[in-house]
């Protein structure tokens, strides 16, 4: 990749060039490339008004500040996630812009590099900046006073990566439309956009590449896998062999299908969108929202794999935190066994209160239709995992989402604070032979008007099937002996009809209907 080079600082330092000052007026000016000590946050002035990147600091917030004036375009990274810094280090970092006065502009930010995996350094990357504005970078005491240094790195560029990535077309099963917006610096001719699976390796055969010469600032792609987590990475055409960086990894998920049960997820992954679940946010004073979290990481322990979840009590009501499943497919008038593994959480620990949990189940996956009490677990207080198991039976064949809520008593935030940490949520079914079969058995297209498919994920092998009108006679009989098939329909007439399929593990019915 060729690159315009308009300015590059000096290498890197070995040793620290300078410390952050205590206040915006005085900010340490960085000139060049390299390490930088942010000094001890005991002391220092924070920013204050609007317009800042965060809006929750420390009790008596403190600060050290630093700025950076370009002489030319390019774009800057800031990183505290170095060797030199203990693998505890637990910063926080703002690049604002204004008159040392509100109102700012919030450039860009960082908490944690990685929490789930307890990496609490912080590092912004190639933030795009404009020759002659002033960015002043500013490290803050909300987790920690201890000083701790960074790594600067500045490179001028004439072409600049698109922003304000988000979707053209929401995404289904199998299609999305991505858009962003052009660069304002430079002039581009055009994008390139690669996208594949998540992890996928870019330029090693596992993605496609769009070119885009029609300087269109968006995508549709199609024929995309169902329950998948994709990403992207985009990077600008300048013309005359002069790219951008690459942007990405970005990531995005195509609609869940419903799972078949046994269902289990122990919440192994950054965001609920990529397990198909929902948690939205609870009304002001009712709890927080549920949140995934790692081991060790501030509030969550596990009881197994890597990360669980927790949802803070409300500090003014009882709360009424949702998180809801991806979709189930379940056997109408068959018990179904819900276990799930929960804690308590208090801080300061000489807390004596306890959380409750609810599970409701119903058709869609949103909190209005989550209307059938399965069951109530009051009382969660101890500070290990305990399993819990519940049941219900789903009056009817279908599609459901299972939600646990957290309805614990209110707390006032004075007096501290607690949560309910759940891990291991599973869902199980014992069905018979015949309706195992049938949840494990897709016919399909339906309706249809020429071929119906069979197939099975149980790898039974289907011996015969038999067509019946809903009068009960039988218009077609064929014999398989495959574990899939496809039926010729075209000769019935139209209407609704049952197809009996007959399999070495046992004999299931669906109807089906011929257009």
């Amino acid at each position: 990749m060729k690159k315009l080079l308009l300015l590059i600082l000096s290498l890197y330092a070995v040793d620290s060039i300078g410390q952050g000052a205590t206040t915006c007026a005085n900010a340490t000016t960085i000139t060049t490339n390299g390490n930088y000590t942010i000094g001890a946050l005991t002391t220092g002035t924070a920013p204050t008004g609007a317009g800042l990147c965060f809006t929750t600091y420390s009790t008596t917030p403190n600060a050290r500040w630093f700025k950076f004036t370009p002489t030319t375009n390019g774009v800057m990274t800031i990183n505290s996630d170095i060797a030199g810094n203990p693998a505890n280090a637990d910063t926080r970092l703002s690049v604002l812009t204004g008159a040392c006065a509100a109102p700012w502009t919030c450039i860009a930010a960082n908490d944690d590099v990685d929490e789930p995996a307890q990496n609490f350094r912080s590092k912004v990357t190639d933030v795009v900046v404009t020759s002659g504005t002033t960015y002043y970078i500013v490290w803050d005491d909300r987790w920690s006073s201890t000083s701790a240094t960074f790594d600067f790195s500045f490179t001028g560029q004439s072409c600049f990566v698109p922003t304000g990535f988000t979707f053209t077309s929401a995404p289904t099963t199998t299609t999305a439309g991505i858009g962003w917006t052009a660069p304002t610096n430079g002039t581009p001719v055009g994008y390139e956009f690669e996208y594949g699976v998540r992890g996928f390796a870019q330029g090693q055969g596992q993605s496609t590449i769009i070119s885009n010469t029609a300087l269109q600032t968006s995508v549709s792609l199609t024929d995309l896998q169902p329950s998948t987590v994709y990403e992207f990475y985009i990077r600008t055409n300048c013309g005359n062999g002069d790219y951008s960086l690459w942007q990405g990894p970005i990531s995005f998920n195509t609609d869940f299908l419903p799972s078949n049960v046994p269902y289990n997820t122990s919440f192994e992954d950054e965001f609920f969108d990529y397990i198909g679940w929902f948690a939205p946010a609870p009304a002001t004073g009712e709890g927080q929202v549920w949140t995934i979290n790692a081991a060790g990481s501030g509030n969550a322990t596990v009881q197994d794999q890597a990360t669980s979840v927790f949802s803070f009590a409300g500090t003014t009501a009882i709360s009424n935190v949702n998180m809801i499943s991806r979709g189930l497919n379940l056997q109408g008038n068959e018990e179904v066994t819900v276990t799930l593994w929960a804690r308590n959480f208090l801080n300061p620990t000489t807390l004596t209160n306890t959380s409750t949990i609810q599970l409701y189940y119903g058709n869609e996956q949103t909190v209005a239709a989550q209307t059938n009490l399965i069951g109530t677990q009051a009382g969660i207080a101890a500070e290990t995992f305990t399993q819990y198991t519940f049941t219900f039976t789903p009056p009817t064949t279908g599609v459901y989402y299972i939600s646990v809520r957290n309805v614990s008593p209110a707390l006032p935030s004075a007096s501290g604070a607690y949560a309910v940490i759940l891990d291991n949520f599973s869902v199980t079914q014992t069905l018979s032979n015949n309706d195992f079969l049938a949840a494990n058995l897709s016919v399909y297209p339906n309706p249809a008007s020429s071929v119906v498919n069979i197939s099975n994920t149980l790898n039974a092998v289907v011996n015969t099937v038999e067509i019946a009108d809903l009068n009960g006679r039988v218009v077609k009989t064929l014999n398989v002996n495959n574990t899939e098939a496809q039926i010729s329909i075209s000769d019935l007439a139209a209407g609704v009809y049952m197809l009996k399929v007959s399999t070495d593990q046992g004999t299931a019915t669906k109807k089906i209907v011929k257009q």
